[in-house]
């Protein structure tokens, strides 16, 4: 039972650390390209155009992170259940999200790096896949936050997978010390 109530608080534990990640990364990725947000993810997740630009980022942030909990509960909750001991499972699980956040937030960082060096010599044709907005002020700008955000979802994915084989190694791990 304590497995269970376990689960659920580190559901919740998902939710907030993605939803604060998310607040915090799109404060960066608002300093790379404020269009980004006003031209495009504001209406997207239609904030209401009162708010103060950065505290719609913020929202932004939140409501487009929250939900990587689900995933997050599926690749790294649910392998949680088969630690030998509750404690085990709480303190290990703790320590992947900690990896799953390091690992996005590289991912994201690098993805703006790349972002840039991509954009350096900045073709906008060469992004016609992208459905850019049209009369940009800085399209080349815009693409680099882009570049940000897709790379925080690869980052995401690969780190789940990599902490869901963290976990199971490590409940085998702990399991065949206990035989």
């Amino acid at each position: 039972m304590q497995k269970l109530f376990n689960s659920i608080g580190l559901f919740v534990i998902a939710a907030l650390m993605s939803g604060l990640f998310g607040i915090f990364h799109d404060q960066i990725s608002f300093s790379v390209s404020h269009e980004y947000f006003t031209r495009f993810k504001f209406e997207q997740f239609q904030v209401p155009t009162a708010l103060p630009l950065r505290a719609g980022a913020a929202i932004v942030g939140f409501q487009a992170t929250w939900w990587m909990a689900f995933p997050i509960f599926l690749f790294v909750i649910v392998p949680s259940f088969f630690f030998p001991r509750p404690k085990q499972q709480f303190e290990f699980t703790v320590r992947a999200f900690v990896w799953l956040l390091a690992i996005t937030a590289v991912f994201s960082l690098g993805g703006l790096f790349v972002g840039t060096l991509c954009t350096r010599e900045f073709d906008i044709s060469t992004y016609a896949s992208w459905r850019l907005p049209d009369n940009l002020m800085d399209a080349q700008a815009f693409v680099r936050a882009g570049w940000m955000h897709n790379s925080s979802y690869l980052g995401a994915a690969i780190a789940m997978i990599a902490m869901c084989i963290r976990q199971i190694k490590d409940v085998k791990r702990l399991r065949r010390s206990q035989e």
